[in-house]
């Protein structure tokens, strides 16, 4: 899986420590196109987003770790199957898992 991180935006610095996240968190905006993610990184540590389909097996996987901590909008480059999917971010011993439905 390749994905495309989107950083704070040109010019946009992070004001303070209270200004990055604080918990691992993933949501998913809605769109009509590619998958996108919306994802915390509370610290510089290992982190993974895994795509699972609804019997359960591993259809996208990627390594996140390089991002470093923050928050980061990731565009998922290959198109999935319409159906019902559930994503999971793992950093630490912390994970979250949240639904996304692709309809083409």
């Amino acid at each position: 899986m390749s994905c495309r991180s989107q950083g704070p935006r040109r010019g946009h610095r992070w004001k303070a420590a209270a200004d990055m996240p604080t918990r691992l968190a993933l949501a998913i905006p809605p769109t009509t196109a590619k998958l996108a993610l919306l994802l915390d990184l509370p610290r510089n540590e290992p982190a993974a987003i895994e795509v699972f389909d609804v019997a359960g097996r591993r259809v996208l996987s990627q390594d996140v770790s390089a991002l470093g901590p923050g928050r980061h909008r990731i565009q998922l480059q290959e198109a999935l199957a319409s159906g019902l999917y559930l994503v999971r971010a793992r950093q630490g011993t912390e994970a979250v898992v949240v639904r996304a439905v692709v309809l083409r």
